[in-house]
């Protein structure tokens, strides 16, 4: 049975990355609606412990657990899996401390789309790996110091909340360019040329 929130959720979770092969990778890193269709021999699956679980919820969670070919190995913040007596537990009380560095993989909903709009031969001067330098909520190019993209007002809000919690960006690098124009835009109306980078927050 397909239900209709199943798909509006994987679309709004589908990102460039979707569309990469990751036949040979070592490990993969996705969420449970990207997963859907693949096999893995290992599977760990994070799962919060929420006082509510709906039916969307549960059928989420069944489809990450049978993407295991072998092992699956969960990890809660709760009791809910205590009573299975065929599961092994393992309980840990230790509290992890915040890594020193983390790595933030801009999405098309991340930066401002319209800025690219007069920027679209800097930006496909870019190669994917190039530095850029990061300042006041915008990217600029290392090579000729022009501004090649600007955060979109909710990344701007989650660097600050990261700034609270001590990290500030320390370096940032192209992952993608992406074409990409309006939906409501003309036919003929010529793509912009999307700039999504990599930001490294630090202590």
């Amino acid at each position: 049975m397909k239900y209709r929130s199943d798909f509006r959720e994987f679309v709004f979770e589908s990102s460039v990355e979707d569309f990469c092969d990751t036949a040979n990778a070592e490990v993969v890193v996705s969420t449970i609606h990207k997963a859907k269709g693949c096999e893995f021999d290992n599977v760990y699956m994070l799962m919060s412990d929420t006082p509510w679980k709906d039916d969307a919820l549960m059928r989420r969670y069944y489809v990450g657990m049978t993407r295991a070919k072998n092992r699956l190995f969960i990890h809660t913040n709760g009791p809910c899996f205590e009573h299975l007596e065929s599961a092994q537990h393992v309980s840990s009380q230790e509290q992890h401390p915040m890594p020193d560095e983390i790595v933030i993989q801009l999405s098309h909903r991340d930066v401002f789309l319209g800025y690219f709009k007069e920027r679209k031969q800097d930006v496909l001067a870019l190669h994917a790996g190039d530095a850029l330098y990061f300042s006041n909520d915008v990217l600029y190019s290392r090579s000729g110091n022009k501004p090649v993209a600007k955060l979109s007002v909710n990344m701007q809000a989650t660097l600050k909340d990261w700034a609270a919690k001590g990290y500030q960006v320390t370096s940032s690098s192209v992952r993608f360019i992406v074409a990409w124009k309006p939906k409501e835009a003309p036919k003929d109306e010529k793509e912009s040329a999307v700039l999504l980078a990599d930001l490294v927050l630090s202590k």
